[in-house]
């Protein structure tokens, strides 16, 4: 009993109730990194705010695969400072990673859960 009242006050009780994300990245690669430093926890606090909104977050790094399923639905047109043009194309591939690590769709059953929700 007294494990399940400190479960009760753990910042990962969403994951042992089962709400973690359905993504095979999630579940295989990102879930122990994440409880780490407490996302589940944060996901629970975002989604209990009545008032929580949309929020726009930028990379800034070498561009971003803008077809990638696990990141178009949440991705908005970029820009290209180096270039001086709107061509955002992930030509080394960092951007996309880390575009994912932070904005990738959750619960969608493929590839990683992003670290924001409402993105």
């Amino acid at each position: 009993m007294a494990f399940a009242s400190r479960l009760l006050f753990s910042v990962l009780v969403s994951e042992v109730a089962g709400t973690f994300p359905n993504d095979p990245g999630y579940i295989k690669y990102q879930q122990h990194y994440f409880q780490a430093v407490q996302i589940p926890g944060a996901w629970e606090l975002v989604q209990q705010d009545p008032n929580h909104k949309v929020t726009t977050i930028a990379i800034i790094d070498s561009g971003m695969k803008s077809d990638h399923p696990d990141l178009k639905d949440n991705a908005v047109a970029g820009y290209n400072v180096v270039d001086n043009n709107t061509d955002t194309h992930d030509r080394e591939g960092h951007g996309t990673k880390m575009a994912g690590i932070a904005g990738a769709v959750i619960n969608n059953g493929i590839g990683g859960a992003g670290t924001a929700l409402s993105v």
